[in-house]
C-alpha cells in the first residue's frame, strides 16, 4: 500500500496546495500548481530541510538527496513551457486579429483603416510582405476592437469585394496567425540556438532530411501561387474580353438613336419603342 504525506507551504511561496510526496517511490509528483512558480528554489529545500517548519519523519535526508535532481527537472520543464504573461496577451491580440491579401501597391494605412471601418473600429494595421505572391500583390494584418467583429468582416468579405476608395477589390480574409507576426513574443523561456552539426553525428541525417524537405515546401508554394496568379490573369482577360464587347454593343445602340435610324425603323415597321 503506498502512504502519502502533504506537506503545506507558506503563503510566499505562492503554492499552496503544495507537494506530494510517495514514500514507496520516493519520487516527487507536481500537484496543481506549476514549480515554477517556487522562488527561489534553494527556499523550498529549505523549508523542506526543516528550517522553517517541523518537517514530516516520513521525509529524511536521503530522499532530499535522491530526489533533488527530480523535483529540479520538473520544476526547469515547468519554467521553461509556462507561456509568459507577454505571450499570453500576445494570443488575445492575434484573435481580434485579420489578414487581408491580394492588396493594391497603392493602399496605404489610412485607406484600408476607412475601408475596414465601415464593418468595426479598427484599432491598427499593419502590411506584412507577402515572400511567394508577386510584386504587385500585398497583404495587411488588421486588429479590431474584438473577436466578434474580426469574424464578421471574414465573413461579410467573403460573400461580397472590399470598397477601397470607392473601387471594388476582391481582398481575401480570413484569421491572422500567430506566425504571421514578425515581433511576437517568445512563448516559452528557452533559447533557440543555432549550430553546425558534425556530420558523424546521430542526428545529421534527420536534420538533413527536415532542410530537404523545407525546401521542397517552399518550392511547391512558389509553383502554386504561380499558378494562381496565371489563373488570375487569364480570368482578367476574359472579363476584360467581355466588357469591351458589351461596351461596343451599346455604343451602336447609342449610335442608332443619334443618328436618326431608330426613329425610322419605327416609322417603317409601326412599332412603338420606350424612350426610357
Amino acid at each position: 500500500m503506498t502512504h502519502y504525506t502533504y506537506f503545506k507551504f507558506k503563503p510566499h511561496y505562492e503554492c499552496p496546495k503544495g507537494l506530494i510526496i510517495s514514500q514507496s517511490s520516493s519520487k516527487f509528483v507536481r500537484h496543481n500548481r506549476s514549480l515554477s512558480r517556487l522562488k527561489p528554489f534553494t527556499t523550498v529545500l529549505n523549508h523542506l530541510a526543516g528550517k522553517s517548519s517541523p518537517v514530516s519523519p516520513l521525509l529524511t535526508s536521503h530522499h532530499l538527496r535522491s530526489n533533488f535532481h527530480s523535483i529540479y527537472n520538473i520544476w526547469h520543464y515547468n519554467y521553461l513551457m509556462e507561456p509568459s504573461t507577454e505571450y499570453l496577451a500576445f494570443e488575445e491580440k492575434v484573435k481580434k486579429t485579420i489578414y487581408i491579401d491580394n492588396l493594391s501597391p497603392q493602399v496605404t494605412k489610412a485607406v484600408l483603416e476607412n475601408a475596414i471601418n465601415q464593418f468595426g473600429n479598427v484599432k491598427d494595421v499593419q502590411f506584412i510582405p507577402t515572400y511567394f505572391a508577386s510584386c504587385g500583390v500585398c497583404a495587411a494584418l488588421v486588429e479590431m476592437e474584438s473577436a466578434k467583429q474580426a469574424e464578421e468582416i471574414i465573413c461579410e468579405m467573403g460573400d461580397s469585394p472590399l470598397m477601397i476608395s470607392g473601387m471594388p477589390r476582391p481582398v481575401r480574409a480570413r484569421k491572422a496567425q500567430v506566425e504571421m507576426f514578425e515581433d511576437r513574443p517568445k512563448k516559452h523561456q528557452r533559447t533557440i540556438v543555432c549550430r553546425w552539426m558534425d556530420p558523424s553525428h546521430q542526428n545529421f541525417e534527420l536534420a538533413k532530411k527536415i532542410k530537404d524537405l523545407t525546401k521542397k515546401h517552399a518550392a511547391e508554394a512558389q509553383y502554386i501561387m504561380e499558378l494562381q496568379v496565371k489563373e488570375e490573369e487569364k480570368l482578367h482577360k476574359q472579363q476584360s474580353e467581355t466588357l469591351q464587347t458589351n461596351y461596343r454593343k451599346y455604343e451602336l445602340i447609342d449610335g442608332a438613336q443619334a443618328d436618326g435610324n431608330v426613329n425610322r425603323l419605327k416609322a417603317e415597321y409601326g412599332i412603338k419603342l420606350n424612350d426610357r
